[in-house]
C-alpha cells in the first residue's frame, strides 16, 4: 500500500512470502514525498488499460 498526500507519505510492503509486513514506512520530509510521487508516476506511466 502506498499513500501520498501533500505533506505525508506511508508505504507498506509484502514479505517474500506474500504477506503484509507489519512495519509501515512514514515520511514527512521532501525526499520521501518525492520518492513516493516518483513511484506512483512510474506505475501510472507503465499501466495498461484492461
Amino acid at each position: 500500500m502506498l499513500i501520498k498526500t501533500e505533506f505525508f507519505m506511508a508505504a507498506d510492503f509484502l514479505t517474500s512470502k506474500g504477506a503484509f509486513d507489519q512495519e509501515t514506512i512514514i515520511g514527512f520530509e521532501p525526499a520521501p514525498l518525492k520518492w513516493a510521487e516518483d513511484l506512483i508516476l512510474n506505475y501510472k506511466d507503465r499501466a495498461q488499460e484492461i
